[in-house]
């Protein structure tokens, strides 16, 4: 029931060796976030998250991003461990993995899972843990701009390196030699 939702190669050094540098990708752009203020930043960390949902599915991708989350908490603590960001983290590797895995990275796509991981935890989720921890609005206008605004940025870096990762020899050599 779950293969299908597995690379090919479940356990290689590839595999391994490929979501570590993802991991280790997100933990480094997390430490470049945009703090705006106690409940609002800007990061790029998704990016890589992306890419771990297309290239090892939606379970390695979860599994990843929760790691990735616990530790970067670790690393750089701020404020206290809340579960529900690590959630958050969990489930924006699901809907990347379910969405992109094994499907392509065309536009539609692409779209598809950057609207869902918006709305479902930029503008659903992430207000609902704050004001469990803070007491703040659950719709800010604030965090509303800043979705609106970001979203068409973040979609544009998502499309780019998509097409990027496409015409990749590496990323074609890689695809024919798991395929047997």
């Amino acid at each position: 029931m779950f293969r299908k939702w597995l690379p090919l190669d479940v356990a290689s050094s590839r595999v391994i060796t490929g979501m570590g540098l993802l991991m280790a990708l997100n933990l480094l752009l997390n430490q470049f976030r945009l703090v705006l203020g106690p409940t609002l930043e800007i990061s790029f960390a998704f990016i890589p998250l992306a890419i771990m949902g297309a290239f090892y599915g939606p379970i390695y991708a979860g599994i990843g991003a929760g790691l990735c989350d616990v530790i970067g908490f670790v690393l750089s603590p701020s404020g206290f461990f809340f579960p529900g960001f690590t959630f958050n983290a969990v489930l924006a590797g699901l809907i990347y993995g379910f969405v992109l895995f094994r499907q392509g990275y065309n536009l539609k796509r692409i779209l598809i899972a950057k609207v869902l991981t918006t709305v479902s935890i930029s503008l659903f989720l992430t207000p609902l843990w704050l004001n469990m921890m803070y007491q703040s609005g659950l719709f800010a206008w604030a965090r509303i701009i800043r979705t609106a605004v970001l979203f068409p940025v973040d979609l544009f870096l998502l499309i780019i390196i998509f097409k990027m990762i496409e015409r990749s020899r590496a990323v074609k050599n890689m695809r024919s030699q798991s395929a047997h």
